[in-house]
C-alpha cells in the first residue's frame, strides 16, 4: 500500500471528524446559555483551530514557503489557549454545581 494513499486517508478522517465535532459543539452552544455557552465557545474555538491546523498542515503550499511553518505553531497554541479556557470555565461551572465554592450572586432586575 502506498503510504502517500495512508496519510491522505488519514487526513481525509481527521478532518472529517473535526468538522463533525464542530458541527456537535456549535449544536450545544446554540442551545444551553450562561457560562455553559461561555465553556463550549471556547472549545468550538479550539476545534476550528485545529481543523485550520490540519488544513494548513495538508496543504503543499505550506511546505514550500518558510513562513508558513511558522502559522502551524502558532495555530496550535491558539489550540491549546482556547481548549485550557474552556475546560477552565467548564471545572469552574462543575465546581459550583457541586457546592465546592460559592455561587455567584446575579442581580435580579427590579421591576
Amino acid at each position: 500500500m502506498n503510504t502517500d494513499f495512508l496519510f491522505l486517508f488519514i487526513s481525509f478522517l481527521t478532518v472529517t471528524s473535526l468538522i463533525l465535532s464542530l458541527v456537535f459543539v456549535v449544536g450545544i452552544v446554540w442551545r444551553v446559555e450562561m457560562e455553559l455557552d461561555l465553556s463550549f465557545k471556547f472549545l468550538a474555538f479550539a476545534v476550528t483551530f485545529l481543523l485550520v491546523a490540519e488544513v494548513f498542515d495538508f496543504l503543499p503550499v505550506t511546505r514550500l514557503a518558510s513562513w508558513w511553518q511558522f502559522t502551524i505553531p502558532v495555530v496550535k497554541l491558539f489550540i491549546a489557549i482556547n481548549l485550557l479556557l474552556g475546560l477552565f470555565f467548564m471545572r469552574d461551572l462543575i465546581r459550583r454545581m457541586d457546592g465546592e465554592k460559592p455561587t455567584v450572586p446575579t442581580k435580579e432586575p427590579q421591576a
